[in-house]
């Protein structure tokens, strides 16, 4: 399976959680306030494998970073942001834990980590209150 497809797949998973308003597989030049919060997956680093057991083939163990955007640093209200991304934070990893993969070419049972929420996260040179959600699949071709 792609990376391609695999990203195309978490963004569309991306947009069945409440509170996301944009995930967009390509990416895009700035955020605007109205697309916000928005859910990005950067590609991140991977273990590749060839398998010699049972159906040969290959495998890989890869990161994607699903970064999301809540708002710009210092808008809205008090402590509007960092609420509304907390909320996000939880609900993107209760989802994440009941789709436990997507269709049958990614490994069921992969792991999620988060880095908690914060407001340093930066997309075209702006700051951002929101969290990175990171995803360890195992992909076969």
């Amino acid at each position: 399976m792609s990376i391609a497809t695999v990203r195309a797949a978490i963004q569309a998973n991306n947009l069945t959680i409440t509170g996301i308003v944009t995930a967009p597989t390509v990416m895009p030049n700035m955020l605007n306030d109205a697309d916000l919060p928005a859910a990005i997956v950067f590609v991140g680093a991977a273990i590749w494998q060839h398998e010699t057991f049972g159906d040969a083939g290959e495998s890989a163990r890869r990161n994607y970073e699903v970064r999301v955007y809540v708002k710009a640093v210092g808008q809205g209200e008090a402590g509007e942001a960092y609420e509304t991304a907390e909320a996000l934070l939880q609900a993107m990893g209760h989802n994440y834990l009941a789709d436990r993969g997507i269709d049958n070419s990614i490994f069921h049972g992969w792991t999620i980590s988060d880095n908690g929420v914060r407001g340093d996260l930066e997309y075209a040179g702006q700051m951002y209150v929101g969290f990175v959600m990171t995803l360890n699949a195992v992909t076969w071709e």
